[in-house]
């Protein structure tokens, strides 16, 4: 002890040297996996919880303390001190209440393992259900195996089969992850025995084949659970060699088994059956008496009645009335601490409060989604509205730019055609001028040709003219300027061509 301390201050020194809170939260969490919840002397399991409680005070870390607080509640179940573990989930399940945590599921499910354990059926169906409540609401699916499974056993151990069968169909609806968890076997196996408690016989046997062909069993604690399955079946359809088969097969590997788990248990409870049908009730009290130490171990009271029973069996068959005595007074004992009359009407109150409950919520979740489809329909009928009048309004406009554009189409004919009688007009015109302009050129050449002419005359005439004395060159002068303008006159160009062409002409002049 002394060693252990040493070693425990020298942990404590190394673990408060690193650098992060976070990082020292996650050595003792390392720490803590490696201790066995049972020790209670030494360094424990509380002792690691208690220290990662300060670190996340300090990080003012609210739902980290209530997480380890829980941890350390666990802790308290696993030593069987169910009255302290209960107060302080209680305690818990308010402070995560207070501060509106929403996966209250985990709180509700430690209060129904404490009150199974401690016989009081009320409480562990109340606080299940409202497990399966809070877990449906939250859609948190993460552990919904193991927590149907739970409420499934509930119902089995109150006798209410058709409501186990129905929560046992839920489990195996679910996702099952391969390779197959052995609890999950031991699940499949009690259903097949619901199923034929309910004369299903076909069903559980196409049921447990099916499974078993999907999942097979990966280790031994589940093949001893499908064998235990499988003999249980060929027993209640009266194929008794079948069964020995696989009771064989069960007690070979029960020899493999490790102590402290329910699956050791019920191999053992059926060797110890399988025994008393044998007449072998030496065998069957030691196999008997093994299962009572295991549920001894988690509790079970219904099957440690039923092993009472099955033990007062055997002890009687053998002559040993005393003990035999003893095992019935147990039975009845724990029968009646479970089962009588008051808690049977305490339960079905919780069933029937749950069920009226439930009935109460549907009927306002029915009538939430009354008005969400109402408000939905309104809604569409808006859209609908909303989209006929932009359909219209859309139709409109397109209309609109349809008539501006015939407009604009009919306006650019009309301009289209008042151009091209435009271009036809100024195509005349310059036909016009072009011809305007022939002439002209025409009329010059006449004009020049007869100048030509004229002045070919004159020429020839003025040879023929005396020349002698000094009137000779004026006559001569005078004769052409009377024959320029004989020529000019009788010329149709205009006067002022006519004076360009032989300036001394004037309109006053005479031929004589």
């Amino acid at each position: 002890m002394n060693r252990g301390h040493q070693y425990t201050l020298q942990l404590t020194e190394a673990i408060n040297k690193l650098k992060s809170i976070e990082s020292q939260i996650i050595a003792w969490h390392r720490i803590a996996f490696f201790l066995p919840k049972e020790d209670t002397t030494g360094f424990t399991k509380e002792n690691c919880f208690e220290r990662i409680t300060s670190l996340y005070q300090r990080l003012n870390n609210i739902e980290g303390v209530l997480k380890t607080q829980l941890y350390i509640a666990d802790v308290h179940l696993a030593q069987d001190k169910l009255d302290q573990a209960e107060r302080e989930i209680t305690q818990i399940l308010a402070k995560y209440k207070a501060i509106h945590f929403p996966n209250l599921h985990y709180v509700y499910n430690y209060l129904s393992v404490i009150n199974n354990r401690k016989g009081d059926y009320k409480k562990c169906l109340h606080y299940s259900l409202l497990c399966i409540e809070s877990m449906e609401k939250t859609n948190d699916r993460v552990d919904q195996i193991n927590l149907y499974s739970r409420l499934a056993n509930i119902y089995h151990e109150l006798g209410q089969e058709e409501n186990s069968i129905s929560y046992f169909k839920k489990v195996f609806n679910c996702p099952i992850p391969n390779p197959v968890d052995f609890y999950t076997v031991r699940e499949a196996g009690l259903f097949v025995r619901e199923l034929i408690g309910q004369n299903k016989s076909k069903e559980a046997f196409n049921f447990i084949k099916s499974f078993s062909k999907e999942h097979p069993p990966a280790d031994n604690y589940g093949k001893a659970s499908l064998a235990r399955t499988m003999a249980y079946y060929y027993n209640s359809i009266h194929n008794h060699s079948v069964a020995e088969t696989y009771t064989k097969q069960m007690i070979k590997l029960a020899n493999l088994l490790g102590r402290y788990n329910e699956i050791k248990g019920d191999v053992e409870y059926d060797v110890g059956c399988y025994y008393y049908e044998k007449k072998q009730f030496r065998d069957a009290g030691i196999h008997l008496n093994k299962a009572l130490f295991e549920f001894n171990y988690v509790h079970a009271l219904t099957i440690i009645r039923d092993i009472q029973v099955m033990l007062f069996k055997a002890d009687s068959s053998r002559g040993n009335y005393l003990t035999a005595i003893k095992h019935l007074n147990q039975s009845q004992l724990i029968n009646n601490t479970i089962f009588n009359e008051a808690k049977n009407k305490q339960v079905q109150e919780v069933q029937i409060k749950y069920e009226t409950a439930k009935k109460d919520l549907d009927i306002r979740l029915l009538k939430e989604q009354g008005l969400v489809q109402k408000t939905q329909l309104q809604q569409a009928n808006n859209l609908k509205n909303v989209t006929l009048v932009s359909i219209v309004l859309l139709l409109l406009i397109v209309a609109l730019l349809c008539n501006r554009y015939i407009i604009k189409l009919r306006n650019s004919q009309r301009l289209e055609r008042h151009q091209k009688e435009i271009n036809d007009k100024n195509q005349s015109l310059q036909s016009l001028v072009n011809e305007k302009e022939w002439l002209l050129k025409e009329l010059h050449h006449r004009v020049k040709n007869n100048l030509q002419l004229t002045i070919s005359l004159l020429h020839t005439q003025s040879k023929y003219l005396s020349d002698q004395g000094p009137f000779g060159l004026l006559n001569r002068v005078n004769t052409g300027c009377v024959l320029w303008r004989l020529s000019i006159r009788n010329c149709t160009a205009p006067t002022a061509y006519r004076r360009s062409i032989c300036p001394c002409i004037s309109g006053k002049w005479s031929i004589s």
